[in-house]
């Protein structure tokens, strides 16, 4: 029987007098919020499950999204490029957060800087430095993230170590 069918027979209750108006909405709220536990519930609870659902503090649900953002960097790892990406995304989606807007423009000038450094160890490669250039942003892409997302996750605003600021903060009167 369909959610529609189940509140057809509860409007004929009520309208026999089997059941109160009270009573109808309160059956009807429970059989629509039953008929919610579809997709749209299972997106509540994955928000829930990594921090970022409605249930908990603002300042909590701020200082989680922060950590995803720097932990989403770590998503090349899986998906070349996908770090560069997705980082962004969760930057422009909640720019408007001050909080955020620090998190994301750090980000950004640590994968520019990385970006950077990598090129330039291709560059050197053929004099062998280049390699250990290399080798050190990898480490340093996969290291700093999760070290800075954690400190993210605890509300300090934590700027990645050898990073070039390419996107400043604007100026604000």
């Amino acid at each position: 029987m369909s959610i529609a069918d189940e509140i057809q027979k509860l409007d004929q209750l009520r309208q026999s007098g089997a059941v109160t108006e009270h009573e109808f909405q309160a059956a009807k709220a429970r059989l629509l919020k039953g008929a919610g536990s579809g997709i749209g519930n299972s997106v509540d609870q994955l928000l829930d499950s990594v921090g970022l659902g409605s249930g908990m503090a603002s300042a909590e649900r701020t200082q989680n999204y922060a950590m995803w953002l720097h932990l989403s960097m770590l998503a090349n790892l899986a998906a070349p490029g996908a770090g560069y990406v997705l980082p962004v995304v969760l930057w422009q989606t909640r720019k408007e957060d001050p909080i955020i807007d620090e998190h994301g423009r750090n980000a950004l000038n640590f994968q520019i800087t990385q970006l950077i450094l990598i090129v330039l160890g291709a560059i050197l490669a053929v004099v062998v430095v280049g390699v250990f250039l290399i080798l050190g942003a990898l480490i340093m892409s996969i290291v700093c993230p999760i070290l800075v997302g954690l400190k993210a996750k605890r509300g300090v605003i934590e700027k990645y170590p050898l990073t070039f600021e390419f996107i400043k903060a604007p100026k604000r009167d």
